[in-house]
């Protein structure tokens, strides 16, 4: 994997969307940037750097948390774990996330993703995820 160039802002600190997508395409270009806040982490933008990372856990740790910067002590199942924990919840929950009953899933999950995409159009602004704020607003 390349070195590391420096990441030039605080991704928290950005209130408009259109900063952002610049931002990103940036770090695209960059490929694995570092930054210095919260305590240093790093940003892979090229599905290599990903897929190395996801190879190497020995190097690259999710078991202090994934989320930037860390919020409290609670840790998301399987991928807030570095193996043999990952590897244990990963079996547990790949079995339940077969083909078929994804399928099963389909139309519950269409109504859902529907009606939180209505929400957030409805608001202008909305919640990526529980304790998660989107500071973005609505680009519908």
């Amino acid at each position: 994997m390349p070195a590391a160039s420096t990441c030039p802002f605080d991704h928290h600190a950005i209130t408009d969307s259109r900063e952002a997508w610049g931002i990103y395409a940036d770090l695209r270009d960059d490929g694995v940037v570092f930054s210095p806040e919260y305590g240093g982490f790093y940003v892979l933008t090229e599905y290599a750097h990903v897929l190395a990372a996801l190879r190497d856990p020995d190097s690259f740790i999710s078991g202090g948390g994934t989320r930037v910067p860390t919020v409290g002590d609670g840790r998301l199942i399987v991928i807030d774990n570095d193996p043999p924990e990952h590897t244990s919840y990963r079996a547990v929950v790949t079995a339940r996330l077969t083909p078929d009953s994804v399928r099963g899933m389909a139309g519950g999950l269409r109504a859902l993703i529907d009606r939180l995409v209505d929400d957030f159009h409805a608001e202008g602004e909305g919640t990526g995820s529980p304790g998660w704020a989107c500071r973005f607003p609505c680009m519908c």
